[in-house]
């Protein structure tokens, strides 16, 4: 299965001492070279590791930062070597740290690398867990694409517990949802799963169809670290397409697409896939009865699958071999590889698992559906409140707008009034003047009067210009 955390690399932009830099230097070093050389990437860490105790680091966030950096790197190496007790106690640390961070993601991705490793493990209740609990920290940041994952990963698990129904619910969801945002990493990683769906009901050339889809897909995909191509999809896509022809009876197309899918898998140091890979080659000599190389190849495998303590890989290889055994006679081996077969069978399938399972199920839809109800009703307050606070803005406008009308009327009011009484004084003033005008006029006519009774008319005169000059002649 493909991690989804990468070798984090910090961006301290404000850490300029020497350490910082040289740590930062140390852990793109890793980034480049942890699954082609591991172990040289492990002594990097280490020299990190000296770096961050010697407390040269005077911030304590840029500290803590470079310490959960340190502990991803290691859980992620570890996990990929099938160092499954050392990658669970880094995974604790890192997720320490990662809390104390307050970095949501960040404390999902842990919780995701934690629930492949025990679902490696054949630990299904802390499987289901940690997924869960990695989704509801999805779910809170709208992490779509890691959603869509996480669905996937549960259904996987209840593959495990033979819950098919559950399996095709959770990834009909996943499918969904990787569509929904483009995702063209987890469309080819849905396509496969649909893939071995039709090889179960034998239409192998449709199964070949999606495989050869995907492994386009992965060969066009660009990595985090900026090289092209996803090795682990298309080693996963190379196994699928071997196994399709497998079923196909095409045995040598079948070896060669699967010692294809093996030789990337060494190449990354991806142990679990190359106990995958082993097995399906094993069991391919063994169907065309080439069974030195068969036992040879088997054997290999179930080492490997012990070392990495993995239920499921350990049944697979010791069944293969209980039949090699039984084939060649070598019945005490044969019983042997019988006994851990079944011990690991139960181990996976027993009664407390598929009740843990159903018990983190039913857990997890009570939670959604506490969260819609709590939504549901989040929704009905807010709606009250925005109701009430707009009966409230209506109730403020109405009376500001009475209180406006009201100081607007009184204000004409008022203009009203000292209009009229301007008016008022103003027909006075106009009496007034009206009353002196006419005495004024009254004075003019009677002094006229006077004058014209005090002076001589020019006719007079006239005539008595006249009769003087009527004398003198």
């Amino acid at each position: 299965m493909k991690k989804i955390f990468f070798i984090f690399l910090p961006l301290l932009t404000l850490a300029q001492n020497k350490d910082s830099i040289q740590i930062t230097d140390l852990l793109n070093t890793v980034n480049a070279i942890y699954r082609p050389k591991p172990d040289s990437a492990i002594h990097l860490l280490e020299k990190v590791g000296s770096i961050i105790e010697s407390n040269s680091i005077k911030n304590k966030h840029t500290q803590l930062n470079f310490k959960a950096a340190l502990f991803n790197n290691y859980s992620t190496i570890y996990h990929e070597k099938g160092d499954f007790e050392k990658a669970l106690h880094y995974y604790n640390l890192q997720l320490d740290a990662y809390k104390e961070l307050k970095d949501t993601l960040e404390v999902a991705g842990t919780l995701y690398g934690m629930g492949m490793v025990y679902s490696s493990q054949g630990n299904i209740p802390l499987a289901i867990q940690c997924h869960a609990d990695a989704l509801k920290f999805y779910e809170l940041k709208n992490e779509r694409s890691k959603i869509a994952l996480e669905f996937y990963m549960l259904g996987q698990i209840y593959g495990t517990q033979g819950d098919i129904a559950k399996q095709k619910e959770y990834a009909t969801r996943s499918l969904q949802m990787f569509r929904e945002i483009n995702d063209l990493w987890g469309i080819a990683l849905l396509q496969g799963y649909f893939g071995s769906l039709e090889m179960k009901e034998n239409n192998y050339s449709k199964a070949l169809s999606y495989f050869r889809k995907n492994l386009q897909i992965y060969w066009g995909s660009q990595m985090p670290d900026g090289s092209k191509g996803d090795k682990w999809g298309i080693a996963n896509s190379l196994e699928f397409i071997g196994n399709a022809y497998d079923k196909m009876e095409q045995n040598d197309s079948a070896l060669f697409y699967y010692n294809r899918s093996l030789a990337i898998r060494e190449e990354t140091v991806y142990n679990a896939g190359i106990v995958a890979s082993l097995t399906d080659i094993a069991d391919l000599y063994f169907k065309i009865k080439n069974y030195k190389e068969a036992e040879k190849t088997g054997l290999r495998a179930f080492k490997l699958s012990q070392d990495l303590g993995s239920p499921a890989y350990i049944r697979r290889s010791s069944r293969l071999l209980r039949n090699i055994y039984k084939l060649s006679g070598r019945f005490e081996k044969a019983y042997e590889m019988f006994e851990i077969f079944s011990t690991m069978k139960d181990s996976m399938l027993n009664e407390s698992n598929r009740k843990a399972a159903y018990k983190q199920q039913l857990n997890y839809e009570f939670e959604l559906k506490q969260a819609e109800v709590k939504a549901e009703s989040d929704k009905k307050d807010s709606e009250a409140v925005i109701e009430k606070q707009k009966q409230k803005l209506i109730l403020y406008s109405v009376i500001s707008g009475l209180v406006l009308v009201i100081i607007f009327s009184g204000f004409l009011f008022r203009s009203y009034r000292e209009k009229k009484k301007a008016n008022v004084e103003i027909l006075a003033q106009k009496e007034v003047i009206e009353q002196k005008q006419k005495e004024i006029l009254d004075s003019i006519q009677y002094a006229k009067r006077i004058q014209q009774a005090l002076i001589t008319s020019e006719v007079y005169i006239d005539k008595n210009l006249q009769r003087l000059n009527k004398d003198k002649s």
